[in-house]
Order: structure tokens, then C-alpha cells, then sequence
């Protein structure tokens, strides 16, 4: 099996010396210090260089996050504290994770945790290494083809685990288990010897009893989304096709309870199919289950709905392929465009001058992708692979009073 990297480091901050790693037997599981609140806040920089929202990244690490707080059965939480623009790591008792934009010889992530002389964690910090790697935050849409691809939510799961105490275990099933198989989804499903991991640092929950001996573990249900497309783009008030399934090892086919939420508009239906339209922005839509031992599942898609753009001028606007010229400007506005591929995946940065208002709104092919702040440029990350050919023009925020338009070709 082709498999990368998974590490953790450990700096005693306090204690003078590494603190030796224990190995509980018969247990798989290694553990090497615990927090003394059986609790920890995570921050998270979301920028990366793979074109992923930060709601898409914050979303997959607290996906991983969860998988400890309801299938560990411990008294252990992660807490989400926060978006933060932190690029380094280091003891300054705040746990903060980040992408790096270096190679690190294989390796896919570190942990780096330090703590007291009790062994008692002071701080822990996770660095994700970008280049050698794709990452990928929506199941269903791992590719290896161009890189190796990599789910953000299963790496992070494994690294979670090491943020908590935990060092690597020898049990090749459980998700502390020292390697990442191309486009995994594994990790996300904690193993016995993973539960049993955390439970030996934090306890077991006090509403968790053990399952009878001839009772199988509880596993988290799956969910997957078929419809929309990652990533789908649509006009404001056009009806959206939503469908998915749900299915659990324990309970069946669990489609029926699907329950599916936008992060704009709320819950917006459930069930396996419905449709509807939805407001103008760049939703995250979760469709999530929960099973009868209380686990859950749960999908998510990135769906970006845009008003139409202002009829400006009359005829046809000139345009110059590889976003430079065209005069079809309505108040002296001029707009220029650089169309590149981050990855695989087409960008392309806008820069323009001559627009007034505090706030611009930018369309691609005609609709309305963002309105952004009067900063006289701004980066589309399209987002799709091989060719392409889109048209730009930017406009003062709610007004015709609009810039050329240019043409971008990938």
C-alpha cells in the first residue's frame, strides 16, 4: 500500500528533557501526557495554497475534531476557537493549526506538544505541509491524478489524536496507526484501540456504559452527497437539486433522517431529495445523520449562488483574450486580468482602477462571485482544472457604473 507520513514531535517546555513515551499494555495504544482539564482549544489559520475556502478547511477540522468528542467516549472536547492568521509554531499556550508551505521529506503533518514535569500538555501545535501534497476538504472529490491527494478531515483526525496524548499506535486498523493511504477516509472512524487510547488518559464519559461483551462497537454512520456538484454555481432564484444517502454498519439505510443545512440560510430540507432555491452567497451545505447510539455523519458541498449582473452599455463589449484591453468601460473604469493554475486548479487575479464606492462587486461570465472591498484587486480562485475561458468586469457595489471587461483563457 502506498502510504505517506503521519508524525508527531514533542517538546517538554517545562521538563528538561523529553519525557519517555509509555506503552499500555496489551493495548496498541501509546500515550505520552494528557491536558489536566481534559479539554483544549483549537485555533485554526485556514489559508493553504490548494484554492480551499477557509469555511471548507475550518469545516473538515471540525469534522476531525467531533470524531474524538462522540465516538472517543471520554470526558475529552475539543473546542474550535477561532480563525487566526498565526504562520508560526512555538510554546506561547495557544494550539493553533496551519499549513506550511515547505517540504518536509514525506512527511504529510506535525504535531509539536510541550509539557510540565507532571506531564501535563501545555500546548500542542499542528503544521500541515502544502506543496508535495493536494488536499482535499469535501468527500467524494479526492483526486490523485495530480498529486497526491490527501482528506483533510482524515489527516487530521490521526493528528487530533496526538494533540490529546496520544503517540502511535501498532494496531495497522486504528487511527493513530503511523501512515496515510492515498485519498483515505479511514482515519475518521476511530478503531477499539483508538477509544481505548483516549479513555486510558481521560477516563470514560459518564454517560457512556460499557457495551456487552457480544455487542459490536458503534460506528458513525455515512453520508454522502450526490447532488449539487462541489463547488456549483447558480443564479439566484433558480430551484437547486439536493439529494443524498446515509447508511450505518448498525442501523441500515438511514437516508430518511438526513438533515441538511446551508451556513447562509439555515436548515433548508431533509430527507433523500427535495429542491429549492437559495440566497445569494458561497454556501456550505451539510447534509448530516445521526444513528440510534447517537453518532453522527455527516457531507458537505460548497454551493455559490450570484445575482445577475447590471445591464450596462448597449452592443457588444469588446474583449481581449488573456485579460488585457477591452473598451466597453461605463464610468472610466479599467480592469485588467492574469489567468494561472494553482495546482491544476485555475485562478485568476483582477486589478482595476477608476471605481469609487467603498465596496465592488466582481462578475465572472456575467454573474456576481463576491462583492469585496474597494482594494482596486482581487484573486478568483475558480477552482476547476483544464481549460477554460471566462470574462470579468467589475462594478461600484450595487450600480451600473462598471469597467471594461476582459477575458481570461486557461
Amino acid at each position: 500500500m502506498n502510504t505517506r507520513t503521519l508524525e508527531t514531535a514533542f517538546a517538554a517546555a517545562i521538563a528538561a528533557a523529553l519525557i519517555a513515551i509509555s506503552t499500555v499494555s496489551p493495548h496498541a495504544y501509546a500515550s505520552y501526557a494528557s491536558w489536566s482539564s481534559a479539554g483544549a482549544t483549537v485555533y485554526v489559520n485556514p489559508a493553504n495554497g490548494d484554492g480551499l475556502s477557509d469555511s471548507a478547511v475550518v469545516s473538515a477540522l471540525q469534522a476531525a475534531m467531533n470524531d474524538w468528542n462522540t465516538q472517543g467516549a471520554s470526558p475529552f472536547r475539543f473546542n474550535y476557537g477561532g480563525q487566526v492568521r498565526d504562520t508560526t509554531t512555538g510554546y506561547d499556550g495557544r494550539n493553533v493549526v496551519l499549513f506550511r508551505n515547505e517540504n518536509n521529506g514525506g512527511t504529510i503533518a506535525f504535531t509539536y506538544s510541550w509539557w510540565d514535569g507532571s506531564n501535563h500538555l501545555l500546548d500542542s501545535d499542528m503544521i500541515i505541509y502544502d506543496p508535495p501534497y493536494t488536499f482535499f476538504a469535501f468527500d467524494g472529490t479526492c483526486d490523485s491524478s495530480n498529486g497526491y491527494g490527501v482528506y483533510l478531515h482524515d489527516l487530521t483526525t490521526h493528528e487530533f489524536g496526538h494533540m490529546l496524548g496520544l503517540n502511535h499506535s501498532t494496531e495497522p486498523a486504528a487511527t493513530m496507526y503511523g501512515g496515510y493511504a492515498a485519498c483515505s477516509t479511514t482515519q475518521r472512524s476511530l478503531d477499539p484501540d483508538d477509544i481505548g487510547g483516549i479513555q486510558s488518559l481521560y477516563g470514560r464519559s459518564s454517560a457512556s456504559s460499557p457495551p456487552p461483551p457480544s455487542s459490536p462497537t458503534n460506528t458513525a454512520p455515512s453520508v454522502s452527497i450526490s447532488s449539487p456538484g462541489n463547488n456549483a454555481s447558480f443564479a439566484q432564484g433558480t430551484s437547486i437539486s439536493f439529494s443524498g444517502s446515509a447508511s450505518d454498519t448498525q442501523d441500515g439505510n438511514l437516508t430518511s433522517g438526513l438533515v441538511w443545512t446551508s451556513n447562509i440560510d439555515g436548515a433548508i430540507g431533509s430527507g433523500a431529495s427535495f429542491s429549492r432555491p437559495l440566497s445569494a452567497g458561497t454556501h456550505t451545505i451539510t447534509a448530516s445523520v445521526t444513528d440510534s447510539g447517537a453518532m453522527s455523519g455527516a457531507s458537505s458541498r460548497t454551493v455559490t449562488v450570484v445575482a445577475a449582473a447590471p445591464t450596462v452599455g448597449s452592443g457588444t463589449d469588446p474583449v481581449a483574450t488573456g485579460g488585457t484591453g477591452g473598451t466597453g468601460a461605463t464610468g472610466g473604469a479599467t480592469l485588467s486580468a492574469r489567468g494561472y493554475k494553482v495546482k491544476g486548479r485555475q485562478q485568476a487575479d483582477l486589478s482595476w482602477s477608476g471605481l469609487d464606492a467603498t465596496q465592488t462587486d466582481v462578475y465572472r461570465n456575467n454573474v456576481r462571485v463576491t462583492t469585496t472591498s474597494n482594494g482596486g484587486s482581487y484573486t478568483d480562485a475558480i477552482g476547476s482544472r483544464g481549460s477554460g475561458t471566462y470574462t470579468y468586469r467589475v462594478c461600484e457595489a450595487g450600480t451600473s457604473n462598471c469597467s471594461n471587461i476582459v477575458t481570461v483563457s486557461f
